[in-house]
């Protein structure tokens, strides 16, 4: 995971929107943000992704349209309703 201040106040960035009390003091850095991916027939499908700035854990899915795109849509129920984020590889 990136982040633009690693360290605020001199401290680690912590887990701090997380909806759990018990997981708020744990470190951003290193944090395990996708998890139960399984590989089927192009896609990585049946996973969980978390994001960090919400607290929340949503439903997750990954493409490879091509050798330089990856696709990663984040959904709650259907897959059909949720939201896309498309990485490209740097050159």
């Amino acid at each position: 995971m990136w982040l633009k201040n690693p360290n605020p106040n001199g401290k680690p960035a912590t887990d701090k929107n997380n909806s759990e009390a018990q997981l708020r003091n744990r470190p951003l850095i290193g944090l395990k943000l996708l998890d139960g991916l399984e590989y089927e027939g192009g896609i990585w499908k049946d996973g969980e992704i978390y994001d960090p700035k919400t607290g929340k854990t949503y439903s997750c899915e990954i493409r490879l349209p091509s050798a330089d795109i990856l696709e990663l849509r984040g959904y709650l129920g259907f897959s059909f309703v949720g939201k896309t984020v498309e990485w490209t590889r740097v050159k």
